[in-house]
């Protein structure tokens, strides 16, 4: 990803980009920059982008527009959630230093998403809420790789 030192893209340089070279229409940063400011799901956060569009040019170029809704959710959950996860909490403990380490995490199973017949996994949704920071981690759909209980 490009460098972003100084800004809170900087703290996600490690994040790597899952998606193939030659079908990338919207780089990396410019989506994080989109869904890190903080609306509670892609739609919203696409809206927020479609508003913003000139501010958020002034941090990256954002050259090719603002990608969709579905674009956002598609590249986000592609994303390596162990370093996302680390990038996450490097911010937060960069901005509010002082502040609890306390983040609340709700997750949700889809029903009906999995079929113990076949071995299909059901689908599980995650969210964590910095609660003292007042910020949301986007939400992350998977399969889970192992049974409940393990």
């Amino acid at each position: 990803m490009v460098e972003a030192s100084g800004t809170v893209l900087g703290f996600f340089t490690s994040v790597e980009d899952p998606r193939q070279r030659g079908k990338v229409v919207y780089r990396l940063d410019e989506i994080l920059l989109i869904v890190l400011a903080g609306a509670d799901n892609m739609v919203e956060a696409a809206g927020f982008a479609r508003m913003n569009l000139e501010a958020l040019r002034g941090i990256r170029p954002l050259a090719r527009g603002v990608p969709s809704h579905d674009t956002l959710t598609d590249v986000v959950n592609a994303l390596d959630p162990g370093t996302f996860e680390e990038c996450f909490e490097s911010w937060i403990g960069a901005i509010r230093p002082d502040a609890p380490d306390l983040i609340a995490i709700d997750g949700k199973t889809s029903r009906r998403s999995g079929d113990a017949r076949t071995g299909r996994r059901p689908l599980h949704t995650l969210s964590a809420y910095a609660r003292e920071q007042r910020l949301v981690r986007p939400r992350r759909s998977w399969t889970a790789s192992r049974t409940s209980g393990s």
